[in-house]
């Protein structure tokens, strides 16, 4: 098993390395074409909500469909794995019209409530540009759903590949646009991205699974324990996403260019961390599955203590490295076009902070793995209601000092927060059960 999972991780590694290569050139562009501008803020607050309903909603369904089947495979004689398949689907393509429908009603009053300190110019592009966003929606929920049921079959070269296609494919608009359709190279793009992508992922779907679906099976009410699942995570991933949506929302606050200095900021250190250690917590986490009922509890504490460990010394050593070398790596990258050196600087500054989270970040993302595997997803929710508070708490009185440094700061400390209750709730659960 060591063997196979050292192998997927590799092959997943590779297509992540290819994604991230081809991401930093598409921030490149980006950072030349816009700088650190209110223009930019716009896009990045347009695909804020489409991007919290991706994670909150569609993400959550598949990672509980995940489940589902996994255990379906190891008790196949207790489960219609047929039925159960065509349930998922079915129940994707409800969610699919009601969120979409949730959305077109509401996006236009939440983007006025969470950025009405834009200007008014301002405000009306990014309700423009968010209303064409129901496209990434529909089709970035529907390839973030199929993303899991992929990685439930170990397919992780189809997951991996699909990582390719959307920096890609804005990397071509861009190219194509001039510098006054730039924005519209760039909206272009991510719509057209992630349309492919969900094409690329349905035919990798269908490769590996026959499609039926019976409309008789959205009538099928899901099981209790199924549905306090996905509503455990649900709203755990909506509390963790709604921290990111409070960053921006202060960010705004802080004048134009703010919100796309903490985005800048936050982009190296999103490669390094996902290059290095996403795709080894992808592959593991079909395995803990099948691990939990097989282990005790004393030898999962011990396993998932190992490994947490591993990533959390593993990631010192690149979080070191990006604090000292912040200033060169961000005038390397960045500083070009309209990026100015000043906005080099303060995106300098927030990238330091940031580094801060990575060893937590990542061991966290290990346990709120593990919590999942073994259905204790209220442990999440409690984290995640305890950061978002604490996530307030701190922007308020680290950004009354430090400005946008201090938001960055205070999200790395958020993450040092859940990482430890992380550890105490799962490590008390373990060991009480």
């Amino acid at each position: 098993m060591l063997k196979y999972i050292a192998q997927a991780t590799l092959l997943l590694s590779a297509f992540t390395l290819i994604a991230k290569l081809l991401g930093m050139v598409r921030e490149i562009l980006v950072a030349e074409a816009f700088g650190v501008s209110e223009e930019l803020d716009t896009y990045y607050a347009a695909i804020l909500i489409p991007t919290i309903l991706v994670n909150v909603v569609f993400r959550s369904l598949g990672t509980v469909a995940t489940q589902r089947i996994l255990n379906a495979q190891i008790n196949p004689d207790t489960t219609d794995f047929s039925r159960l398949i065509e349930e998922s689907i079915s129940w994707l393509l409800c969610f699919i019209v009601v969120v979409s429908a949730l959305f077109i009603c509401f996006n236009s009053l939440l983007t006025r409530l969470l950025f009405s300190s834009f200007s008014p110019d301002a405000l009306e592009k990014c309700i423009s540009i968010s209303q064409l966003m129901v496209f990434l929606v529909v089709f970035g929920g529907s390839s973030a759903f199929l993303s899991c049921l992929l990685e439930a079959q170990k397919s992780f070269a189809f997951v991996g590949f699909s990582q390719i296609i959307p920096p890609a494919i804005i990397i071509i608009f861009l190219l194509l646009s001039n510098s006054c359709w730039s924005m519209s190279g760039l909206v272009a793009g991510t719509l057209i991205g992630v349309l492919l992508n969900f094409l690329f992922l349905l035919f990798a779907y269908l490769q590996k699974n026959r499609f039926s679906f019976k409309l008789l099976s959205f009538f099928r009410l899901p099981s209790r324990h199924l549905l306090s699942q996905f509503l455990s995570l649900s709203v755990a991933s909506l509390v963790f996403s709604g921290s990111n949506a409070v960053d921006q929302q202060m960010a705004s606050l802080l004048g134009p260019g703010s919100i796309s200095s903490l985005n800048f900021s936050n982009k190296l250190i999103s490669i390094f961390g996902t290059l290095l250690f996403t795709p080894l917590v992808t592959v593991i986490y079909p395995h803990l599955i099948e691990l939990q009922s097989s282990l005790s509890n004393k030898q999962l504490l011990k396993l998932i203590t190992k490994c947490t460990a591993f990533v959390v010394l593993a990631a010192l050593p690149i979080t070191i490295a990006i604090i000292i070398f912040s200033p060169q790596l961000v005038s390397l990258t960045f500083e070009r076009g309209k990026f100015t050196q000043e906005a080099a600087n303060i995106v300098s500054l927030c990238q330091m902070m940031y580094a801060v989270q990575l060893p937590f970040q990542i061991g966290g993302m290990v346990l709120a793995r593990l919590a999942s595997a073994m259905s204790l997803n209220h442990i999440l929710l409690r984290v995640g209601v305890i950061g978002f508070i604490a996530n307030i708490a701190l922007n308020i009185l680290l950004m009354k000092y430090l400005d946008v440094v201090g938001l960055a700061l205070s999200t790395s400390l958020i993450y040092l927060i859940t990482f430890f209750f992380l550890i105490i709730f799962i490590r008390k659960k373990l060991t009480l059960t």
